[in-house]
């Protein structure tokens, strides 16, 4: 593939969003083809269904920030499989923060997954926010 293909195949435009709230002043991108990116990865073999739930996960750790904003943060390591599942579903990649306002995210948790990649028999720390609950 192409850089020119991918511009005439995936249109791109940014909205540009000021906050008076806790979020930063940020740049959201849109594109109106969501179904054609993901039948364009398909077609190169990027499996387009996984979450993070779909990978094996070794530890989760939660750091949570105290009720006033102010202060510490409390901290918990989780290594239980069930507590790690538990949060696995609740955990959104950073990266994938793309759409504060139509899918917004609790950020007094920030979680840290460690995921092995079997594929390089390592371990991948990946940085998330909680699904709002």
């Amino acid at each position: 593939m192409k850089m020119d293909d991918l511009r005439k195949a995936l249109p791109l435009g940014f909205v540009e969003l000021d906050s008076d709230g806790p979020m930063l002043p940020c740049s959201i991108p849109v594109y109106p083809f969501f179904a054609r990116t993901c039948s364009l990865l398909e077609s190169y073999g990027v499996w387009t269904g996984r979450t993070l739930s779909d990978y094996s996960a070794r530890s989760v750790s939660v750091s949570t920030r105290n009720e006033s904003g102010r202060g510490k943060r409390s901290s918990e390591y989780l290594d239980d499989p069930e507590e790690i599942a538990k949060w696995m579903q609740k955990a959104v990649p950073k990266e994938f923060d793309l759409q504060p306002l139509f899918y917004p995210l609790d950020y007094s948790k920030e979680i840290r997954v460690e995921v092995l990649d079997e594929t390089a028999n390592s371990v991948i720390h990946v940085n998330c926010y909680s699904q709002e609950e």
